[in-house]
């Protein structure tokens, strides 16, 4: 590749066409990949994490474990509508891995699928992620 352009026609009292050339487009610093993610500063200095009331999403103390002051006399049915939404996430979890099973033709092994085309594919993984987090949630109870 010759470097004809405005960039090189600038650059070429001070430097040589070929070693342009050879700067910009070669050397190990057009392989290099860098990601940098803040740690200290920006939203990631203020933003905390919080866990708050399954009832009425107040903040909750540290003393209070699922439920705030409010909602403790609802903690029962609380945590019956937590068991119905985790019974839910099974239920669909269950219909999506038979339909992976049935897609991939075997009812008996589990399902090796990772096609990036399959609508099915990405529902089931969604469902995986919010069956965990309801069931995380459930679990927060202590009776």
């Amino acid at each position: 590749m010759v470097c004809d352009g405005d960039a090189c026609s600038a650059r070429s009292p001070i430097i040589s066409r070929a070693s342009v050339l050879c700067a910009s487009t070669a050397g190990a610093h057009t392989r290099q990949i860098k990601v940098s993610t803040p740690s200290v500063g920006g939203i990631s200095s203020w933003a905390v994490k919080q866990r708050t009331c399954l009832g009425c999403r107040a903040v909750l103390s540290p003393s209070q474990r699922v439920v705030c002051q409010h909602c403790a006399p609802k903690q029962a049915q609380l945590y019956m509508r937590q068991v119905e939404r985790v019974r839910e996430h099974e239920e669909l979890f269950t219909r999506a891995w038979t339909m992976c099973q049935r897609c991939q033709g075997s009812l008996h092994q589990d399902v090796l699928c990772t096609s990036a085309d399959c609508p099915i594919y990405y529902r089931r993984m969604k469902v995986q992620k919010d069956l965990n987090e309801a069931q995380e949630a459930l679990d927060k109870f202590a009776f």
